[in-house]
């Protein structure tokens, strides 16, 4: 199956996280935006470095937060992106609020769910070359659009602009809240190629079920998965057929930098992953 990584930890421990997860055969990494101060509010960076840190792996964001973003400058920015990095660019978007949000508003307006699906309009408008205004480099390929949320809402947006969609299953709820929202995005897409999804999902891996629980470094909720290798392993495929959804793109919530990667590298042996570039896949 594919399994990819997203990552909401300290980024100081990217450089070596990413480089095991290209070599252990995961098929995306997404760095993530997040305003405090052990976590990492520049995604693009990050995206950036761990792309020029692997080999294969595709890379991106999950997401930039637009309502506080300029869509011109992240066009540019990921066509830049795209023109090294050619077929491993994934721009994520999402539409989260800021605490303290003036600070990135910069004298705008609070933005309104009108005005936030304008934004996002535009960005895939300017990626896609649908606008009359070209903006950053334009070379043989584009970055694949994903839209992270997980409400209807979004989905349905994700659909009629043709973009991929990620619901994340903690924030939505039950996995038939994940289904049905997946579902309205496919209903909706309008897109020239094949609607795509993927669950995004956290937990936990060990060697044995104890240890794992043991290693939960969250207190909001529980986990979508925890335990054994192989019982994740099957936890996540099952997580991944009953939303309805084409992947899972999963966070192992183990603050210890060490344990975390002991638990990628277990799962991807469970779930017998392949390090081999697939460029049939999104």
């Amino acid at each position: 199956m594919l399994l990819s990584v997203f990552d909401t930890l300290p980024p100081i421990h990217v450089p070596r996280l990413i480089t095991e997860l290209d070599n252990l055969g995961y098929h995306r990494f997404w760095a993530t935006e997040h305003h405090s101060p052990i976590q990492s509010a520049s995604p693009t960076l990050v995206a950036c470095l761990a792309a020029a840190m692997t080999v294969r792996i595709r890379v991106g964001t999950a997401g930039i937060l637009i309502k506080y973003a300029c869509p011109a400058k992240i066009a540019e920015d990921f066509r830049l992106l795209e023109l090294y990095f050619s077929g491993r660019i994934d721009l994520g978007i999402a539409g989260a609020s800021i605490a303290h949000d003036e600070l990135y508003l910069d004298g705008r307006p609070r933005p309104s769910r009108e005005s936030y699906a304008m934004r996002v309009r535009m960005l895939v408008n300017l990626v896609l070359g649908n606008h009359d205004i070209v903006v950053g480099p334009v070379g043989p390929t584009r970055p694949t659009l994903w839209l992270c949320g997980s409400s209807v809402t979004s989905a349905v947006l994700a659909g009629h602009l043709g973009m991929h969609f990620v619901c994340h299953r903690t924030n939505a709820g039950s996995s038939e809240n994940v289904r049905n929202t997946i579902a309205a995005y496919r209903e909706a897409y309008r897109g020239l190629g094949t609607s795509y999804s993927a669950v995004a999902a956290l937990g936990t891996c060990a060697e044995t079920e104890i240890a794992a629980r043991r290693l939960w470094s969250t207190t909001s909720g529980s986990p979508c998965f925890s335990g054994s290798p192989q019982a994740c392993a099957e936890q996540i495929q099952t997580l991944v057929s009953d939303c309805g959804a084409d992947e899972a793109v999963i966070h192992l919530a183990i603050r210890d930098i060490e344990a975390r990667i002991i638990g990628y590298r277990l799962l991807a042996d469970a779930a017998d992953l392949d390090a081999t570039p697939n460029e049939d896949a999104y």
